[in-house]
């Protein structure tokens, strides 16, 4: 985390010795690095600090007109309202990012994806599968060509994971635990923190 606030700080200072495309590029890098300082608090349990830098994301990648990374951003925003048990912000963001991806993308698979987890959070099984079962016929049904390269890691898999953590919310364990087995056997075996998470 220091290491990354450091390249943020080098790339501001950067930035103010640029003009035009290279100050744009670089203001570019910030935001993506801004949406990697996020991931990092939030991996690390420091909720605020993650809000912070998403939110410095979401400026920057409107400032530079990266369409694809404001609606990334916004379904992380979704995910890290989840993570908080903030099940209205969960929802509501998750809609705003659906609403602006493009029909049939895996960025909006990825925010229906977190809406589910809002939903189950909010006691609400059978919204939660819908969103869910939407996401999964999403991603089944990619055309990979048109793909930006945010949310690249989202997959059917993926999808089954978020259900097991949303069976769990719900109260459904023996369910939620055998959806974690299974996503389990199927991960590869460098994918540590996510079988740390699993189990």
């Amino acid at each position: 985390i220091p290491a990354v606030h450091d390249h943020i700080r080098v790339i501001q200072q950067l930035r103010s010795g640029r003009d035009g495309a290279d100050r744009r590029a670089l203001l570019h890098l910030q935001a993506e690095y801004a949406e990697f300082a996020a991931w990092l608090h939030q991996d690390s349990g420091d909720h605020r600090q993650a809000q912070y830098w998403l939110d410095r994301a979401l400026e920057w990648s409107h400032a530079v007109g990266d369409h694809e990374m404001t609606v990334y951003v916004m379904a992380r925003k979704s995910q890290l309202a989840g993570d908080m048990h903030d099940p209205e912000s969960a929802i509501d963001l998750a809609a705003a990012a659906t609403s602006m991806a493009r029909e049939g993308s895996r960025l909006q698979a990825t925010a229906q994806t977190y809406k589910a987890l809002g939903h189950a959070l909010a006691s609400d099984g059978r919204e939660c599968l819908l969103e869910l079962d939407e996401a999964h016929g999403l991603v089944d049904e990619l055309d990979d060509g048109r793909e930006s390269a945010w949310a690249c890691w989202l997959d059917g898999s993926y999808v089954e994971v978020q259900r097991a953590r949303c069976l769990s919310v719900l109260g459904s364990y023996n369910q939620a635990a055998e959806a974690f087995r299974r996503a389990m056997r199927d991960l590869p075996a460098s994918y540590r923190r996510d079988r740390g998470v699993y189990l």
